[in-house]
């Protein structure tokens, strides 16, 4: 294992609660995920604005937790977390544009 000096690795450092508040972030961080994936994978049009609000309130959290314990995990999730909402609302308002042209050539139809 690489280490670099001034950085601790991750399992070396953690104790016995923080492993069990490792468990249950990734629960609380994953099953939600899970569901919301389910969801934008069927391209259901509420899920978009849901997701970015759940990973936002992710991010806000995790921004708030590394500023207390220096966590170099939970900035790497963070910004993975903030990618995956850039790409949420970008695919969103493709969606949205799409429908509503589809909604215009039906209606010029008519």
């Amino acid at each position: 294992m690489i280490r670099w000096p001034g950085f601790a690795t991750g399992a070396d450092t953690l104790t016995s609660g923080s492993r069990a508040f490792v468990v249950v972030l990734l629960i609380v961080h994953g099953v939600p995920k899970i569901i919301l994936v389910v969801a934008l994978l069927r391209r259901w049009l509420p899920a978009y604005p849901i997701s970015v609000l759940v990973l936002g309130a992710f991010v806000v959290y995790q921004v708030v937790r590394a500023a207390h314990t220096g966590s170099v995990a939970l900035i790497v999730l963070t910004v993975i977390d903030l990618v995956v909402i850039a790409l949420i609302v970008r695919e969103y308002r493709y969606l949205r544009a799409r429908r509503a042209a589809s909604r215009l050539r039906r209606r010029d139809r008519k």
